[in-house]
Parts: structure tokens; C-alpha cells; sequence
């Protein structure tokens, strides 16, 4: 009897893990759309994607354009997916930050140009208006 209510409690247990992981990956395949949301990429590729050299202070722009960005998509009510997606914005801010801290030297913004194509192209439905350093993978 008690082998039997463990077996059991075990497969609820595994069936509710298995469910709400289930849901949780439909949910995190939802792209967002990127037209409320314009302004804010805009503002992240401005500084990204510029014909002029890198200039010191580009990685604190870019951190603070992804930083509102972030918030944007995350407000402080905002549901647990919302404030998932924004957290990858915030791991690139982190980034885009350190490249400030490179003493003397030009920040070097390709590596985080191609991170930001990434978690770009993962968040948002694609927009012909993005900006791309590189050619869009074949899908």
C-alpha cells in the first residue's frame, strides 16, 4: 500500500514537472512582436550599428539602450516569462558595460553585436528594419 501511494505521488510529481515544462517551452518559442518595442531596439542599434568608428562611452550607451530596453519588456508587475526574456538583456548590458573599462583602448562592439543579433533575433519576431552586422543564418 505505501509502495503503491509512493508510485504514484512519483508519477504525479513527474507528470506536473513534465506539463508545466511543456508549457513553459511553447511559451519561451513565442517571439515577441517587435514593433512596440521599435524606439527602444532602435535606440541599441544606433549605437551598434553606426558608420563612424567606435567612440569611449559606446559600451555605457549600449548598456544603458539595453538596460531601457529591458525595462521595457520587464516592468516591475510583469509576468515570470517577461522578466526571463529581459534578463538575457541584462547579461548583454553587463557586457556592453566592461567594454567601457578597457582603460585607454576603443571599445571593440563586434562581439556584442553578434550577442545582440542573437538575443535579438530569440526575443523578437524577425523585422525588416533590424539592423544585421552579418548575413541572417539560412533557415
Amino acid at each position: 500500500m505505501l509502495r503503491t501511494a509512493f508510485w504514484l505521488v512519483l508519477l504525479a510529481a513527474l507528470v506536473t514537472l513534465g506539463v508545466s515544462l511543456g508549457f513553459e517551452r511553447v511559451a519561451a518559442d513565442e517571439r515577441l512582436d517587435p514593433e512596440p518595442h521599435r524606439e527602444a531596439i532602435r535606440a541599441v542599434e544606433a549605437v551598434l550599428y553606426r558608420d563612424r568608428p567606435a567612440e569611449l562611452g559606446d559600451g555605457d550607451r549600449a548598456a544603458l539602450a539595453l538596460e531601457q530596453l529591458a525595462v521595457q519588456l520587464a516592468p516591475p508587475d510583469a509576468p515570470y516569462l517577461a522578466r526571463r526574456r529581459a534578463l538575457r538583456l541584462y547579461e548583454l548590458m553587463g557586457l556592453a558595460s566592461s567594454l567601457g573599462e578597457v582603460g585607454y583602448a576603443l571599445p571593440d562592439l563586434g562581439l556584442l553585436r553578434i550577442d545582440w543579433e542573437r538575443e535579438r533575433d530569440a526575443l523578437f519576431a524577425p523585422a525588416p528594419w533590424f539592423a544585421r552586422a552579418r548575413p541572417a543564418p539560412p533557415r
